[in-house]
């Protein structure tokens, strides 16, 4: 927790504020991923669908990492499917027998079955890494449009409902998303 001890101790000193935090990537702030969603909920209004698909408009606006994230774990199987053929190689030069890589050293082998497993761990946490940003995107959508929406209501509308109402179910319905995301629904 190397990181997170000079924000400790900045927030003992003083209180902290949005100065004291880096921020989210570009790519990740709700302006930009609202716009995105935004542009292609209008656009399917505008098409004449009666009730427009917000799965398909999040999806919009989070493809092109959800996308990476998928080659991710297409290379993370491949290479966990090749361990299995490594392995066969090398009981195979244990029994000084030809094996289906061509390789004859058990050195050999043994170091490319290491770099195999330690790639496709990488991959797939790489793959859960991006799996995972995408979630939190698609929640923060859904959030963003909530509260956008809360926000333009009438002063009569906003009389009938419950403020407290609102957030439970905003809060409860972005983490549905954001577990259905993380699945990769």
């Amino acid at each position: 927790m190397w990181w997170i001890h000079p924000l400790l101790q900045r927030g003992y000193a003083s209180p902290l504020d949005e100065t004291c935090v880096w921020d989210l990537p570009t790519a990740d702030q709700a302006q930009p991923l609202q716009e995105k969603f935004d542009k292609f909920y209008v656009h399917t209004r505008k098409s004449g669908a009666k009730r427009p698909n917000v799965n398909r408009a999040i999806w919009e606006s989070v493809k092109q990492t959800w996308g990476i994230a998928f080659v991710l774990h297409l290379a993370s199987a491949g290479l966990m499917l090749f361990q299995p053929f490594i392995i066969k190689a090398i009981l195979q030069n244990l029994r000084d027998e030809a094996n289906s890589l061509g390789i004859s050293s058990g050195y050999a082998l043994a170091a490319l079955l290491g770099c195999v497993a330690f790639c496709g761990a990488t991959t797939v946490s790489a793959g859960q890494f991006l799996t995972t940003r995408v979630a939190c995107n698609a929640r923060m959508i859904v959030i963003n449009s909530a509260f956008r929406k809360i926000l333009r209501l009438s002063a009569t509308a906003r009389r009938t409902m419950d403020t407290g109402e609102i957030v439970t179910f905003v809060g409860v319905d972005s983490d549905r998303v954001l577990s259905a995301y993380k699945l990769g629904m």
